[in-house]
């Protein structure tokens, strides 16, 4: 599901949490298992730190992690793994003998038949949540199709009615089409690494700003669009260089 917004979607949630005055200017850590999508997902937050009104950090070892949380009370946006948190491993328990019918059972109060249990229980949910996930895969993939858009198209349709009211001030025919010209100037603008020059990432902020004005997207969500549309930018680059 490359360029289905799923990195767009979780900058948009984080900016808007980081707005809410009740959350009293939380710390978001993003967590992940694997060292590629840290990387990658460090990258678009970076790229959308304009709407998250702060640059994200990224910790490099578990050392490095417990100091950025240790130094501050609040604030932040911070990136790493799983496996950062993992503590020193911990040797096995020792089983104690004559566990309730004849079952070994483990300091603590484990039995095994319990354990094993758990695990099953534990399996049940994991089949039962992939499978909700195939749904809604399956949905979202079909949902550009509804809209009469490409998937590229739909990304950009998002961004832009990320605001419930534009799609009431403009209208969802009016937005689809901007979506499909900012998809086709975008596409045909871009370079290799792009993302990583400011003079050329000045200029499709000019592109995007115009075409905005030119269908008349409502001027008070101009700023925060521009940022979205970029991030979503930037989230396709790999993919539209490939076609390229």
């Amino acid at each position: 599901t490359q360029g289905s917004s799923k990195s767009i979607s979780m900058c948009c949630y984080a900016g808007k949490l980081l707005q809410q005055p009740e959350m009293n200017n939380p710390t978001l850590v993003v967590v992940t298992d694997r060292n590629d999508l840290d990387g990658q997902l460090y990258q678009q937050f970076c790229s959308a730190k304009d709407l998250l009104k702060q640059t994200p950090e990224q910790a490099e070892s578990r050392t490095e992690l417990r100091e950025m949380l240790a130094s501050r009370k609040s604030g932040g946006i911070i990136f790493t793994t799983i496996q950062k948190f993992m503590p020193s491993a911990p040797s096995p328990p020792a089983p104690l003998p004559g566990g309730e019918g004849g079952k070994r059972s483990y300091r603590g109060g484990f039995s095994f038949a319990g354990l094993v249990e758990r695990a099953r229980e534990l399996r049940s949910q994991v089949i039962e949540e992939m499978i909700q996930m195939a749904k809604d895969m399956q949905e979202s993939m079909k949902r550009h199709e509804e809209l009469g858009l490409n998937p590229d198209e739909e990304a950009f349709y998002d961004a832009l009615a990320d605001r419930p009211e534009v799609l009431l001030s403009m209208g969802d025919a009016t937005l689809k089409k901007l979506a499909s010209e900012l998809t086709e100037k975008l596409r045909n603008s871009t370079t290799v690494d792009w993302q990583f020059r400011d003079s050329v990432r000045a200029k499709m902020r000019i592109l995007i700003r115009q075409l905005l004005r030119k269908y008349k997207y409502p001027p008070e969500g101009c700023e925060e669009a521009i940022a979205l549309v970029l991030a979503q930018a930037q989230a396709l680059a790999d993919d539209w260089s490939a076609r390229n």
